[in-house]
């Protein structure tokens, strides 16, 4: 959502078209026309994974007749869209002893990675921390580590989110 402010000096109505482009884009499409209100509303699927800015462009042409109406615009700072989830990949199980040891992958090419937790056989999900201990980059290393006691096969799912609220997972089977 984008909102802002704007006054005319000898206080006519004003309406505002709002236009967008992608950073790196020549010219900017128009989003929204004549709009009465002060903010406007974005659906962020509706565009790609990208860096962007909006134009606002107030126009005082309700009070005054066509062609001498004035305008004022302003362009806003670069925001990112991310509609990509996360990436996970899980290497091959290892057991030793009774303990299993799984290591996953997680990455994110549109911003970074924001924590993990994982699962047993659809239980609860339980919080892993990063390699490194911290999830804070858009490639992280997750290590689970499960006591196995009881022969059987184990599906273990690792679920990532990244900063923008995506959510990506990946699963490894253990067989004891």
């Amino acid at each position: 959502a984008f909102q802002w402010t704007a006054d005319d000096r000898n206080s006519d109505k004003l309406v505002y078209d709002v236009y967008y482009r992608e950073i790196g884009e020549s010219s900017f499409k128009l989003l929204r026309e004549n709009l009465s209100e002060n903010f406007v509303t974005l659906d962020g699927q509706s565009l790609a994974d990208g860096r962007y800015v909006v134009r606002i462009v107030a126009k005082d042409s309700p009070d005054n007749p066509a062609g001498q109406f004035l305008t004022g615009e302003r362009v806003s700072e670069p925001f990112d869209i991310d509609n990509t989830q996360p990436g996970v990949v899980a290497a091959v199980p290892q057991m030793q002893a009774e303990t299993a040891r799984i290591v996953f992958t997680a990455n994110d090419k549109a911003s970074y990675v924001v924590g993990a937790e994982y699962s047993i056989n659809g239980g609860p999900w339980l919080a892993v921390f990063a390699e490194d201990g911290i999830s804070d980059s858009s490639d992280e290393r997750y290590i689970v580590e499960l006591p196995i006691k009881s022969p059987g096969e184990y599906v273990v799912t690792l679920r990532v989110f990244d900063a923008s609220g995506n959510v990506g997972n990946g699963r490894a089977v253990v067989k004891k």
